[in-house]
């Protein structure tokens, strides 16, 4: 899934309005929703929900809408939130997790403490595994601790843990991408024209081939996830473009 990110990659991003180009300061926090999934995201300057969010690279994350000043009901933070086995016992915290931002879905945790030293610095586990999730702790299943598996071998394959060579080359190609895809277009279609813009960057002498290949790749291998995201992502574009017009219109009458 090419729209799964880690709690640590999005902590810290500058946080930009995309209707008006302002900056809103570093995001400082993720928050979950009584369903455990990522809803709002906060900084300095307020909340906003994971719905505004139009797009996420490297360096920022671009928002559409207005910022929610007071703390929305019922959210609670995931990250450091206290681990137990399925009877009680204390087995460390969650350092990271991994979450799906066009879902809010959580991926994976990543489980630090001493507990998880025999598998290195950290161990994954899956939402799969969780037995509870409660505002002061989250409770494993009762074989889930047997189930554990180290960080690199727990989170490969995710796309957060691709290079950022090829991370910065999939987003380059999605955006490339998503001008020249229908909803109606099939696997092959879908190929074809990823195999295109793939062929367009390599033309231009700006970019290696090595990531493009592993990002033509990637996107070959989730084409349904990549025409998901398309439909998601002219979705919020109709919402980031009305909401610059209203903008513009309520300017326009003061």
């Amino acid at each position: 899934m090419v729209t799964v990110v880690r709690h640590s990659q999005i902590r810290g991003l500058m946080a930009m309005d995309g209707t008006t180009i302002l900056e809103l300061g570093e995001i400082e926090a993720v928050w979950l929703d009584n369903a455990g999934h990522v809803a709002y995201l906060s900084g300095r300057e307020g909340y906003f929900s994971l719905d505004q969010v139009a797009d996420i690279s490297q360096q920022t994350l671009s928002t559409c809408g207005r910022l929610v000043v007071e703390t929305p009901d019922n959210l609670q933070l995931l990250h450091e939130l206290r681990v137990q086995s399925f009877w009680g016992d204390m087995l460390g915290w969650v350092d990271d997790f991994l979450f799906d931002w066009h879902t809010g879905e959580i991926a994976a945790y990543v489980l630090a403490g001493r507990s998880v030293e025999p598998l290195g610095e950290h161990a994954v586990f899956y939402p799969k595994d969780v037995e509870e999730l409660a505002p002061d702790y989250l409770r494993l299943k009762e074989n889930a601790y047997e189930d554990l598996r180290p960080e690199s071998e727990g989170l490969e394959g995710f796309f957060s843990e691709e290079p950022q060579p090829g991370q910065s080359r999939v987003g380059l190609m999605r955006h490339r991408l998503y001008p020249l895809l229908l909803p109606q277009d099939g696997p092959d279609v879908v190929q074809v024209k990823v195999t295109a813009a793939s062929d367009e960057l390599v033309a231009s002498g700006e970019h290696h081939s090595s990531p493009l290949q592993a990002a033509t790749a990637l996107l070959h291998n989730h084409w349904e996830r990549l025409l998901h995201n398309l439909g998601r992502s002219g979705q919020r574009a109709k919402v980031a473009l009305a909401l610059a017009r209203q903008h513009l219109l309520g300017r326009s009458q003061t």
